[in-house]
């Protein structure tokens, strides 16, 4: 038989003898496990944990040896059951990708998205200092969140100790700037909570040191321009009162009191009879004294006079002084109660006839009499400048 004719006869047993060879040898493909993932949440803020599951995984041959990790940001772990967690460092959006493998050496994967939130960046800008009175702005609108999302903003003061700064505080719209009104010196300490509206948030602890006022005080004696006047009829036997307050915001040194009465007023005669009187409750001091014309001459005015200086004394040196405020120095450098404080209490008394008359005149005459009292008195008063 010719070579050809026999090669052609066996093409068909070569094609069909590698099916009966594989039947023969036992080969057959390795069994693949089938890999489930899960995560317990697939958004986090940056700092808390994930928690991803691979136990509902199926073996499908054998048992599972291991499960392989990849973060998707570069980390890895293995373990040998079906669960893990991780935290991650950085905000962004990750793959996380589980490969498990059986113990006929099949492997499965299965992967999950993980988005990460990334906290807000606090920008604050404030000084470091203030000097008390003026007013602090903490500007926190720089604030930036890396996602976009709406920023809330809280801030906490904490100005409970008696050595704390003290101030009045407002805010802009958002509530990103506050601007403090100090009103006492001392520290003022605070937190800025900074929450995006995905709940992560970041905080910054701020201080600010309020500083008191340096000041230097002197004291000016003046008289008070105009005087005090007053003016009036009176009848025997009337009386006229008065009560003033001097020296408001100063000290008073002294008081010179003049009544005069009025020569021209077509009665004389009953002048010499008022009597100016005094009285001033806080020092206890009183005085009185009787109008009288010099050497009882009638062509003369009758007058009563009352007066006395050097009431109070303060320092003619100028002091220097650390204070938060003039009414701080005022409070603390004036005397608890100095001299002549509080009310004056005037009188001016129209007496019956006077014996010294020695004529027959009628009751008439004495009707009427018109009168006026002049007051000046000198205090000092605080300089307060400020020094720098």
């Amino acid at each position: 038989m010719p070579r050809n004719k026999i090669w052609g006869s066996c093409i068909p047993f070569l094609l069909i003898l590698p099916m009966f060879m594989a039947g023969c040898t036992g080969i057959t493909p390795t069994p693949k496990p089938h890999a489930v993932l899960t995560v317990t949440r697939d958004e986090i803020n940056l700092g808390e944990p994930i928690t991803l599951h691979g136990d509902e995984s199926k073996e499908n041959a054998g048992v599972f040896t291991e499960w392989r990790w990849d973060f998707g940001d570069g980390n890895y772990t293995s373990t040998t059951s079906g669960f893990t967690s991780y935290h991650y460092s950085s905000p962004g959006n990750y793959v996380v990708t589980m490969t498990v493998e059986n113990t006929e050496g099949g492997t499965d994967s299965a992967t999950v998205m993980i988005f990460v939130n990334g906290p807000p960046t606090i920008s604050l800008v404030m000084p470091e200092s203030v000097k008390v009175g003026d007013d602090a702005i903490l500007d926190s609108s720089g604030s930036t969140d890396i996602e976009s999302g709406l920023l809330t903003w809280d801030w906490q003061f904490y100005t409970d100790n008696i050595e704390d700064g003290k101030a009045t505080i407002t805010y802009n719209e958002d509530n990103s700037i506050a601007t403090l009104s100090t009103t006492s010196s001392g520290i003022i300490n605070g937190t800025l909570t900074l929450t995006d509206d995905k709940g992560s948030g970041s905080s910054k602890d701020f201080t600010l040191n309020v500083l008191t006022r340096n000041w230097k005080l002197t004291w000016e004696l003046r008289t008070i321009s105009p005087p005090i006047e007053f003016s009036g009829k009176l009848s025997p036997g009337e009386e006229w009162n008065n009560t003033n307050i001097p020296g408001e915001g100063g000290i008073i040194y002294s008081v010179n009191a003049t009544l005069t009465l009025d020569q021209q007023d077509g009665n004389p005669i009953g002048d010499e009879n008022f009597t100016l009187q005094l009285y001033v409750p806080i020092g206890g001091w009183s005085a009185e004294s009787k109008a009288t014309r010099p050497y009882q001459n009638i062509d003369f005015e009758a007058k009563a006079h009352i007066d006395r200086t050097e009431m109070n004394t303060v320092s003619s040196i100028p002091v220097e002084i650390t204070a938060d405020s003039t009414q701080e120095i005022m409070d603390t450098q004036f005397p608890a109660s100095s001299f002549g404080q509080g009310d004056w209490r005037w009188k001016i008394v129209y007496d019956s006839q006077s014996d010294d008359w020695l004529i027959d005149t009628p009751l008439s005459a004495f009707y009427d009499n018109q009168w006026s009292l002049e007051i000046n008195f000198e205090i000092y008063y605080p300089v307060i400048v400020e020094l720098n």
